[in-house]
């Protein structure tokens, strides 16, 4: 048995709209299941490095996909313990969610994989 790291990063998942970067959920489950197969039996850890999902680019809010102006969009996120800081982490995680839903294959290929 050897020990293997694979680095990935920079997938920049969205939800499948006009800002989308990545087309390959397809491709990518491919990829997993080969490195899966390659490395049957070796010890592996997969490290996805950063920007795997673009959470900046994925709106809950219709009139926001649409602004014409910096007004009509959130570019912060508030620090605290407050209620505003708990309401955007909420909708923060539904992002998540969507962009899930969005690339159903390539979670679903990561999940076969490390498990």
């Amino acid at each position: 048995m050897k020990k293997v790291a694979i680095f990935m990063s920079d997938f920049h998942l969205g939800q499948k709209d006009m800002l989308e970067e990545f087309f390959a959920d397809e491709e990518f489950a491919e990829l997993v299941a080969r490195l899966s197969q390659a490395h049957q039996g070796d010890k592996v850890d997969l490290v996805l490095v950063g920007d795997i999902m673009d959470l900046w680019t994925t709106s809950l809010d219709p009139q926001e996909q649409h602004a014409e102006t910096l007004e009509g969009i959130q570019l912060y996120f508030p620090a605290g313990d407050d209620q505003e800081t708990k309401d955007a982490r909420e909708a923060e995680e539904k992002k998540i969610r969507k962009i899930a839903a969005a690339h159903k294959p390539f979670f679903e290929a990561l999940g076969r994989y490390l498990s």
